[in-house]
C-alpha cells in the first residue's frame, strides 16, 4: 500500500477542484509537506479554501485514488507545486464578468437588473 497526501482547493477558471498528489513514504516528507502547505498559504492568503487528505491506495498512480475513494473521481490533478499556486491566485481576483456569470447561475435577469446587481456586489 503506498500513501498519498494531498492538497486540494477549487479552481473556478477551470471549472473544477484540483489536487497536489504527493506520495508519503517517510515521516521526513512530513515537513516538507507543512513547508509546503505554508507556502500556498503565505502566497495565496489565509482565507483560501484547501483540504488536504490522506488516503492509502495501491499504487503510486491518481486512477489508484480514485479506486480507493470515488470522492476524488473528477478531479484535476497538478503536477507542481508552483502550477497549484497559480490556479489559485488566477482566482483570487474577481472581474465583473465573474459576478455576473455567477449571478446568472443563480437566476434570470435583465441586462439592466444585471449592470445594477454587478454595481452593487463591487460597490460593497
Amino acid at each position: 500500500m503506498i500513501t498519498h497526501f494531498i492538497f486540494m482547493s477549487s479552481s473556478y477558471s477551470l471549472g473544477t477542484r484540483i489536487a497536489l498528489d504527493f506520495i508519503v513514504e517517510e515521516a521526513s516528507v512530513q515537513e516538507e509537506l507543512k513547508t509546503d502547505l505554508d507556502t500556498i498559504i503565505k502566497r495565496c492568503g489565509r482565507d483560501v479554501s484547501i483540504s488536504t487528505h490522506m488516503i492509502q491506495a495501491e499504487d503510486e498512480t491518481w486512477e489508484s485514488v480514485c479506486r480507493a475513494d470515488h470522492f476524488f473521481k473528477d478531479i484535476k490533478v497538478i503536477k507542481t507545486l508552483e502550477e497549484f499556486i497559480k490556479l489559485i491566485q488566477k482566482d483570487r481576483k474577481l472581474e465583473g464578468i465573474d459576478i455576473a456569470k455567477y449571478i446568472l447561475s443563480k437566476f434570470t435577469c435583465t441586462q439592466l437588473k444585471l449592470q445594477k446587481l454587478v454595481y452593487f456586489c463591487f460597490a460593497d
